[in-house]
């Protein structure tokens, strides 16, 4: 239902294709996450349903950053208003996409936040603060994701000088 030609192993084939062909490894890094961006829209309204746009699904690391490298995980944010603790048809339909990921051999590395709950972890670990900046909305809610990158920014979270002394 969500993987349409070339599919998965095919992209994997044409990237190594393109590798042996001396082509650059970043055009390469981005198609693939470019790819992924793809399967993982088309996958996020088939398993969530009505229930998509009450959440969005956000890149997060290398991912975030579109170098998606081969055999690394998909480094993923999943992104809601309020806990999913009450909300059955979330859970299942969050549950269902990442084992499809795993069925199909592209294993997630996710987390199931809120705003608050990554302002509060970014608050308190630079390494945290450091993949929601390099962030990117892949699909879902995007008023949502700007509500996340509004309570990111440098005037309510952490100043330039205090970041970059945590990086050193």
């Amino acid at each position: 239902c969500c993987v349409r030609s070339p599919g998965v192993n095919g992209i994997q084939a044409e990237l190594v294709r393109r590798f042996d062909a001396d082509e650059p490894i970043v055009d390469l890094l981005h198609d693939r996450a470019d790819f992924i961006d793809h399967l993982l829209t088309a996958c996020w309204s088939h398993f969530l349903g009505a229930e998509a746009e009450r959440l969005c699904l956000v890149a997060v690391g290398g991912y975030g950053r579109r170098e998606l490298h081969p055999h690394s995980d998909i480094d993923l944010l999943l992104l809601a208003r309020q806990s999913l603790d009450d909300n059955p048809a979330c859970t299942d339909g969050l549950a269902a996409l990442l084992q499809f990921l795993w069925d199909i051999g592209l294993p997630p590395g996710q987390s199931v936040r809120t705003v608050e709950q990554c302002v509060d972890e970014a608050s308190r670990d630079q390494t945290v603060i450091t993949n929601l900046i390099e962030a990117r909305l892949v699909c879902g809610n995007p008023a949502l994701f700007q509500q996340l990158q509004d309570f990111l920014s440098p005037q309510h979270l952490w100043s330039a000088p205090a970041f970059f002394a945590a990086k050193v």
